[in-house]
């Protein structure tokens, strides 16, 4: 004769109760860090965005956008002024060709504004002294003009030729967290 011994499938309690448990913490920690993961994605999505907006002009620059007849030395731009707005970076062309955002003498393409609770908290430039140093301003233009994908760069209403970069500091809601989009003259734009 031959016996069978007949085993018990499934879960005790006990392993059910550890296991709803465990599920439990997770998913309470999942949903406790939710916010912050969804306040650093908008702010990684909008630096992109930005940088984005400098291609952009870089793209108008190189490429002459008509208006009217192709002219071959307007050179197109962003410009952004923490005084007037901490949310607004402003498209245009250099009609009046001096590298400097002027509404009298430029068209505005375009005004790309932040949404969401994100704001424009610095505006910098690297010192000449060192590039490690940075002097935050108000104000801040880049200019691209073909043939090249050269930016050249305009602080506070005056052509910089010394400088070598823009950094443009980007802050969630809470500011507890910061994005930083730098410009540099080669052309290259990048979001740290």
């Amino acid at each position: 004769m031959t016996y069978f011994k007949h085993k018990d499938k499934g879960f005790t309690l006990v392993e059910m109760i550890i296991s709803v448990g465990i599920f439990t913490i997770m998913s309470a920690i999942i949903l406790a860090n939710y916010p912050e993961f969804r306040s650093r994605s908008a702010l990684d999505n909008l630096a992109a965005q930005i940088a984005t907006v400098y291609r952009e002009a870089q793209i108008y620059g190189i490429s002459v956008r008509e208006e009217g007849e192709a002219n071959f030395s307007i050179g197109y731009g962003v410009h952004i002024d923490r005084t007037v707005s901490d949310t607004d970076l402003i498209i245009f062309s250099d009609a009046d060709k001096d590298f400097i955002f002027n509404e009298k003498f430029d068209s505005i393409l375009e005004t790309f504004k932040l949404g969401g609770g994100e704001r424009l908290t610095k505006l910098c430039i690297p010192s000449c002294v060192s590039a490690k140093i940075q002097n935050e301003v108000d104000s801040l233009t880049a200019v691209f003009v073909r043939p090249n994908p050269d930016a050249s760069f305009s602080v506070r209403d005056t052509l910089d030729p010394s400088a070598s970069s823009i950094s443009i500091e980007v802050s969630n809601r809470s500011g507890s967290y910061l994005r930083n989009v730098e410009v540099f003259t080669t052309g290259q734009i990048s979001v740290r």
